[in-house]
């Protein structure tokens, strides 16, 4: 039997060695290649991203620079239309308040020149920075505007708002005055057409509302104060003249009244034209009247109240009376039997 050897496998030379390559992955200039190529992306990603995010914080700023500015604009031209009311009600109201530099304030505001908002979403960075300066600048314009406007304001409104607070104060007080003065008027004897125009006067005066106005901030406060101002001056007014009517009605009927008592306590007295002192007639004085002529009280007399004389003068009765169809005088003439007063039944001494 032969014995054979044993195979052993060749043995690989150096060159085979070298011969084999690794993977391509491995190789050293593919991993170059692939790492610079890597780089190039994650550096293009990055651009983009810090781009896109400039971006978006340009727009962002922008966007809160144009809501600062409309705030501004919208809060200009507020304050404006109340400088417009307010210089207008200063005018008819108060008219000796300087209304200059507010007058001034609201012809800059009307003058200012605003910026149209823009769409941020269209904006690239850029643009949106510069849209973002230019409205900080009109912003930055209207601001200084809108402190002028409102310290000008300021100043006028605590100017007409004192004034509306003064005649308002005057005015209730006035109401008051009248409200009191019509509770004391003298309504005897006065025809109701009179009092029941006073009644309606003075409840219309307490119907006003005599509250101040809490505050006087807003053109349309102090234009109230006015206005309530003149309700109360005019209900005063009216009630002032109700109560002048009745109390002079009043007054007119007592004084007829008066003239009429006066009438009547002088009964039917006359008095003669030709006067009748003690010179008027012949025969001496008074005392001739009362003695018949003889002079004195010392004569024999008689029942009657005086003596008898020609111009005796009866208390009784009275001392002149005129004859109603010749207009001649009659002196101590007697009444009727019906109580009335005729030419007839001469006491003595007719004329």
């Amino acid at each position: 039997m032969s014995t054979s050897q044993p195979s052993t496998p060749p043995e690989e030379t150096t060159e085979q060695a070298l011969a084999v390559k690794p993977v391509w992955y491995k190789r050293p200039p593919i991993i170059a290649t692939i790492a610079v190529a890597l780089i190039a992306v994650l550096v293009a990603v990055g651009l983009a991203w810090k781009t896109q995010a400039d971006t978006k914080n340009a727009r962002e700023e922008y966007q809160t620079a144009q809501a600062t500015y409309q705030q501004t604009v919208t809060e200009l031209d507020q304050t404006k239309t109340q400088a417009e009311a307010l210089i207008e009600l200063a005018a008819q109201r108060a008219k000796d308040t300087d209304t200059k530099a507010l007058a001034e304030a609201v012809e800059e505001a009307d003058n200012l020149k605003g910026i149209e908002a823009k769409d941020a979403s269209t904006l690239g960075r850029e643009k949106a920075k510069q849209a973002t300066n230019a409205v900080k600048s009109a912003q930055e314009q209207a601001q200084s505007v809108l402190d002028k406007l409102t310290d000008s304001f300021k100043g006028v409104r605590e100017e007409v708002a004192g004034k509306a607070a003064t005649e308002f104060e005057q005015a209730v007080k006035n109401l008051n005055e009248a409200i009191e003065t019509a509770g004391k008027a003298n309504r005897e004897g006065v025809d109701k057409n009179a009092t029941d125009k006073l009644d309606a006067a003075l409840k219309e005066a307490k119907a006003i509302d005599q509250a101040k106005p809490e505050t006087l901030d807003a053109v349309a406060d102090i234009e109230a104060a006015f206005t309530r101002a003149d309700e109360a001056s005019k209900s005063a007014k009216a009630l002032n003249e109700a109560t002048k009517a009745v109390n002079d009605a009043a007054k007119a009927k007592a004084e007829a009244e008066q003239a009429q008592q006066e009438q009547s306590s002088s009964g039917y007295e006359q008095t003669y034209d030709g006067g009748y002192s003690g010179n008027d007639y012949s025969g001496g004085g008074y005392s001739d009247w009362n003695t018949g002529g003889n002079g004195g009280n010392s004569g024999s007399g008689s029942g009657d109240v005086c003596g008898g004389g020609q111009y005796c003068y009866n208390p009784n009765f009275p001392e002149w009376i005129q004859d109603n169809t010749d207009g001649s005088w009659h002196h101590q003439v007697q009444p009727d039997e019906d109580g009335k007063w005729s030419n007839s039944g001469c006491l003595m001494g007719c004329d």
